[in-house]
């Protein structure tokens, strides 16, 4: 809808993890050194976790896109899955076949898999993003995947990235073995202030505008205060102050027009009174 308005060919604050849009935040730019790092050292194991909204998932994609032509990549993104199901997804994201086998075939048939490609010098990547989600039983199943190697050198790169209750859930006492198999450990924080007015203007250049930033620094101001620089917060925030723009026929977004949508956002003129719309104005 606002796309012609602002001379945009892309929707700038999409949700969906689009490694064009990633923008290399100190705190970015630090977890996905660490994803890189494990994954050429051949450590083994990393974690990455990061709260709700954090991008962890844009993260995963941008990693993907940075591994060399020599590596192949296994990405597991539905987490919900049965030991059985959760070996199926790998074969499939590696290209083999699944069909009538049981578990311990697909396991073999894994181990075989990454023995030839190590032999061929190849580099095989899992990472599990959701991986909060995975049970004990599936989370033993990616210890056992890990402890496949020669003498010299892991078979498999194991990223693990999910929310803060990944480190808890890994921390129990019965995947104590797991847990001290993860070399790499990483949490993924909300943007500063400063790291957020450079990933909105990122994503507005991105996007096609060329420009000077289409939001003044008091709609920034009001943006980090309601959003805690949480990058999926931000992102939905914007994209409702482009169309509350377009809708009023202005070119940039400023404190008024922030306001307004974050207000929206959080319910202040639906669910409050109108005497209590009044007194709002009065402390705005």
């Amino acid at each position: 809808m606002y796309l012609e308005h602002f001379g945009l060919s892309h929707f700038p604050f999409s949700t969906t993890p689009d490694p064009r849009f990633f923008f290399p935040s100190a705190k970015h730019r630090e977890a996905l050194a660490c994803l890189l790092y494990t994954v050429e050292q051949r450590k083994g194991f990393a974690l990455v976790s990061g709260e709700v909204g954090a991008g962890k998932s844009m993260l995963c994609r941008a990693a993907l896109g940075r591994f060399d032509d020599r590596v192949d990549t296994a990405l597991i993104v539905h987490t919900s899955l049965t030991p059985k199901q959760f070996m199926q997804a790998v074969c499939v994201e590696l290209g083999m076949d699944i069909k009538g086998k049981s578990k311990f075939q697909l396991v073999q048939d894994i181990k075989a898999h990454l023995t030839e490609c190590q032999q061929m010098q190849r580099t095989v990547v899992l990472i599990v993003d959701e991986a909060q989600n995975l049970t004990r039983d599936v989370l033993e199943e990616v210890r056992l995947l890990g402890n496949l190697e020669t003498s010299s050198e892991k078979l498999i790169q194991i990223l693990l990235v999910g929310q803060p209750e990944l480190r808890a859930l890994i921390a129990r006492p019965e995947l104590r073995q797991l847990n001290q198999r993860i070399t790499v450990k990483f949490h993924l924080g909300a943007l500063s202030y400063e790291d957020m007015s450079g990933y909105i203007d990122h994503r507005v250049k991105v996007a096609g505008l060329d420009t000077p930033s289409l939001f003044d620094d008091d709609a920034k101001d009001a943006l980090f205060n309601a959003s805690g620089g949480v990058p999926r917060l931000v992102n939905v925030l914007c994209d409702q102050a482009l169309l509350e723009a377009f809708v009023t026929d202005a070119h940039t977004i400023g404190f008024d027009i922030m306001r307004k949508v974050i207000e929206e956002r959080e319910g202040y003129y639906m669910d409050a009174p109108p005497a209590m719309h009044a007194a709002g104005e009065r402390l705005h």
